[in-house]
Order: structure tokens, then C-alpha cells, then sequence
């Protein structure tokens, strides 16, 4: 057993991603969506107990996976995570592994995320070259912006006394197998603005005799355009995005209700306190002035993803040793949209990087496919953020 620590070979990781590549490919086949993921719950613990996995808990968070991995000498908890359920789309790829559940499909590549993190635990398993512990942490739920959250209350953190955390997503347009990340926001908080106005409907010949919640409800859409270009700091970046208005259904009747959905996105903290504040603020007035009421609220739903910068520098050396003709790109912009994983950074340091995907797809469209080609790098990753990780935190 090596007396120092030291990056995990290249050879083997790309061996191992042999077989990671076809335990891709049967995840992809077998997409599961939020907390109904049994049967990949059961695919993903079944490889981590063959690989020598010291503890494969099961039970602790609901549909989570957290496996631990010791070292040579016992001392502190690192961990990796990756995201396990896929998205209510139909998918219209001709892929010998395409889905075989109607309309479901892993549209956003957490099959690939899967199969690189089981990759870099059969390499950590069979290596062992480090002190401490690598604690595995696969997730439900992400898409819907609570399975972090539901780990954390369970108490992973606590129970495996977690000093770290490390994640990734791949990203198309990237090139394939690059890394991408920065100090501070890398993605951004995401939240829901749903509900409406109500009034009183009526003959559209009649509109005096009417309360038109329609016209409030075209008002607060543009209203809200006000918010990101005159009330946040123009340094900062805000997204309004209404997606959704319903009301009525014949062209010479005033509804009673104008029903209202879409998305809020921002950075910075501050920024999401006084965008979703002014929503609210917003909605009223308008109510007010059309004389209908409003029910219009926001529901909080993803923290930004904030990257910590120790940790930060962690991940990019690994990027360094994982994909060394590549450079990192180390000042990636930040993107407006979320991932789950900032919950976990608010608990613990920790970093996320983007690996390239390549010339593929976007993400949650209905023909996407994870990049085969970027496995080894994934792999390699893994294993080596974990092994610098507990390198520094030991103090080697």
C-alpha cells in the first residue's frame, strides 16, 4: 500500500469507465423521477457494496445513498455527491439505451453523474492511499430543488461528520471533459412566484360592470420588468420570468381569475430578498388599483450555488491532474440557472464545477444524451478532489 498520497492513476480510471459507460447506459434506460427511485437506489447500492464500501446507508435520508469509504488512518469526512432522478419528459432519441418508461427520461445527465461518482468510488475502494474518510452521497430529488434539503434534515452532515463537500454537473457547449468554475456564485438561487388575481367576471360588452382581473394581471407582468432594471443594483445580477398566465376561456366573457406561475433567479443575497419583497409589493398595488384582490406570493425554492474558496482551489487542482491538456477555466461567468447544491454549501464548505459535455444537446431537452467521452475524467475527478481534500484538511 503506498506510504503517500498521491493523485489516483489515469490508467485505471479509464479501465474502471469501461464499465461505468454500461452502468450508464442501463441507468439511462431506467429513469426514476423525485423520491420514486427504488430501483435505482437499489442499482446504485448494490455496486458500491461490491466495490468494498465500508458502510452503504440506505435508510438515513429518504431515497438517499451516503457510503463510506476509510482510509488508511482514520480523520475527517469528505464528501462527493451526486444527483440519482430524472425529468417528466418523453424521449424522442433512437439510443439503444433510451428510455423504457414513457415519459421519463434522464434529460440533465445525472445518470452520467451517477455512473462517474461509482466510478470514483471503485477507484478510492481499491486505492485507499488517503487518511481520513470519503463519504458518498447520492441524492434524489434535485430537479425539483428539495432533495438537498431533505438530506440535510435528515442529518448527513451531522451523523457522518462532514467537513466537505464536492459536486459536479456536467455542461453542454463545454468543451468535452473541461472544467469550468469560480470563487463565490457559480449558479443561482431559484425561486417560484404562483397564485393570482380575482375579480368579478362578466359580458365583456360590460367591462365598467365588471372587476377585470385579466388587466391587473397583464399590469403586474409588466410592472414586474421594473424590478431588475430599477430596484436591484445594476452590478447585481435578478431574472423575472413569467411563464404562465391562465384566465378564461371565450372571447366576450371578463373572467373571474388570472392565474399567474414563473420563476425568480438571482445571485446575491440581498438582491433575492428585495426582488421577491417587491413581487410581493407589487401585486398588491396593482390589486389595489384595479380593484381586485391577490393571492400572487413566492415560494422559496433553491439557494444560489456559492462556491468557497479553499475549497474553490481544491477542486481546480484536481481539474488540473484530472483533464491536464485542457486548462481549467477558473473564472467561469455565473449562470442563471440552479442546482440544489448550494442548500449543502450553506451547511458545509464545499465546492461545484461544470465538466464539459461537448457539442451535445441542452439540458432538459427531449434528444439529450450524457457524453460517454468525459466517464474517465469524471471518474478521475472524484477521486482525486477527495484525496486532495483530506490531504489539506490532515495537513499533509
Amino acid at each position: 500500500m503506498p506510504t503517500t498520497t498521491e493523485s489516483p492513476p489515469r490508467g485505471r480510471a479509464s479501465e474502471i469507465a469501461a464499465d461505468a459507460k454500461e452502468w450508464r447506459h442501463w441507468l439511462h434506460a431506467r429513469p426514476e423521477l423525485r423520491y420514486e427511485i427504488a430501483t435505482t437506489v437499489e442499482f446504485v447500492a448494490t455496486q458500491l457494496r461490491s466495490f468494498g464500501c465500508d458502510l452503504v446507508d440506505t435508510t438515513t435520508a429518504p431515497s438517499g445513498i451516503v457510503a463510506l469509504i476509510h482510509g488508511r488512518q482514520r480523520g475527517p469526512v469528505v464528501a462527493l455527491r451526486a444527483d440519482m432522478d430524472a425529468l417528466p419528459i418523453l424521449e424522442r432519441s433512437l439510443l439503444p439505451y433510451r428510455s423504457q418508461h414513457e415519459k421519463q427520461m434522464h434529460a440533465c445527465g445525472h445518470d452520467g453523474h451517477m455512473s462517474m461518482l461509482l466510478g470514483g468510488a471503485r477507484l478510492l475502494c481499491e486505492r485507499r492511499d488517503f487518511n481520513g474518510s470519503v463519504a458518498l452521497v447520492f441524492q434524489p430529488a434535485e430537479e425539483d430543488g428539495f432533495g438537498a434539503k431533505s438530506m440535510i434534515d435528515a442529518g448527513i452532515f451531522e451523523k457522518y461528520s462532514i467537513r466537505e463537500i464536492y459536486g459536479l454537473h456536467n455542461m453542454p457547449g463545454l468543451g468535452t471533459g473541461a472544467f469550468a468554475t469560480r470563487e463565490g456564485p457559480l449558479m443561482a438561487a431559484c425561486d417560484t412566484i404562483r397564485g393570482g388575481f380575482s375579480g368579478k367576471g362578466g359580458h365583456a360588452g360590460r367591462p365598467h360592470q365588471c372587476r377585470d382581473p385579466l388587466l391587473a394581471a397583464a399590469n403586474f407582468v409588466m410592472a414586474l420588468q421594473a424590478i431588475a432594471s430599477r430596484d436591484v443594483n445594476a452590478q447585481q445580477a435578478a431574472v423575472i420570468c413569467i411563464t404562465s398566465l391562465q384566465a378564461g376561456n371565450a372571447n366576450n366573457v371578463i373572467p373571474e381569475r388570472a392565474d399567474i406561475m414563473g420563476t425568480v433567479r438571482t445571485l446575491d443575497s440581498e438582491a433575492r430578498a428585495l426582488v421577491l419583497r417587491r413581487v410581493v409589493e407589487i401585486a398588491g398595488h396593482i390589486a389595489a388599483l384595479n380593484n381586485v384582490t391577490t393571492d400572487v406570493r413566492v415560494e422559496f425554492e433553491c439557494s444560489a450555488t456559492v462556491n468557497h474558496s479553499t475549497q474553490t482551489q481544491t477542486a481546480l487542482a484536481a481539474a488540473r491532474v484530472a483533464n491536464p491538456d485542457s486548462p481549467a477555466d477558473d473564472n467561469a461567468a455565473a449562470v442563471m440557472f440552479s442546482e440544489d447544491f448550494g442548500a449543502m454549501l450553506q451547511v458545509c464548505p464545499g465546492a461545484f464545477v461544470f465538466l464539459g459535455n461537448g457539442h451535445s444537446s441542452a439540458l432538459h431537452t427531449d434528444n439529450y444524451d450524457f457524453n460517454d467521452d468525459s466517464i474517465p475524467v469524471g471518474i478521475l475527478y472524484f477521486a482525486t478532489v477527495a484525496t486532495l481534500a483530506l490531504q489539506r484538511l490532515a495537513g499533509g
